[in-house]
């Protein structure tokens, strides 16, 4: 779904950076911001997640929406509006976690990465009706939308969202492995 990859991407520009958290807190302030870790999240973005959801976006267009408007009704570029948004999402979200490490803030970036956990975590609960139904828009709306299982869309929308996720799975083992090099990071003075 498109919406949960518009939520999704901030939390995956965190979780980039945290992975990294070593490597960056090593890091001079005055640094480029742009590492590696930074362009393997963006790699990964524009090479496998957006295509997977380009492909949601164009075979189940009133799924990706969350029923929330008529696929009809939008201009084509809305597709790229949203790849946008997405990828800009992702972009702020390392950088702001990315400033906080290299500050030697450590809990301050956990505690934000888990606002966007728990951002998604709701959004997933608000949308659960959407997500777990798969029709036309005027299906869903009337109440007569299969449900996933049942409209035999299950099996393509989760080896889509396997194809889109895992990688990111990898790349924060990489970011890992490599911050593992570096010095360790003491956790912040709690007093504010």
């Amino acid at each position: 779904m498109i919406l949960l990859f518009l939520f999704l991407s901030p939390l995956l520009g965190a979780a980039f950076a945290l992975a990294a958290a070593r490597r960056i807190a090593a890091e001079a302030v005055s640094s480029s911001p742009f590492d590696a870790p930074f362009f393997r999240g963006a790699f990964y973005l524009i090479a496998i997640q957006l295509p997977v959801m380009g492909y949601f976006y164009h075979a189940l267009p009133a799924w990706s929406l969350a029923y929330l408007i008529e696929p009809l009704r939008l201009p084509l570029s809305f597709g790229i509006v949203l790849a946008a948004l997405g990828f800009s999402g992702y972009f702020f979200a390392y950088l702001a976690t990315q400033s906080l490490l290299r500050a030697q803030r450590l809990v301050t970036a956990w505690l934000a990465a888990a606002q966007l956990g728990l951002t998604a975590v709701i959004f997933g609960i608000i949308f659960w009706e959407e997500l777990t139904h798969a029709g036309t828009f005027y299906a869903f709306q009337t109440g007569l939308a299969p449900t996933v299982s049942a409209s035999g869309m299950a099996p393509e929308i989760l080896f889509g969202l396997a194809l889109a996720y895992l990688p990111a799975l990898a790349i924060i083992g990489w970011n890992a492995a490599e911050a593992k090099a570096y010095p360790s990071l003491e956790p912040e003075d709690s007093s504010w």
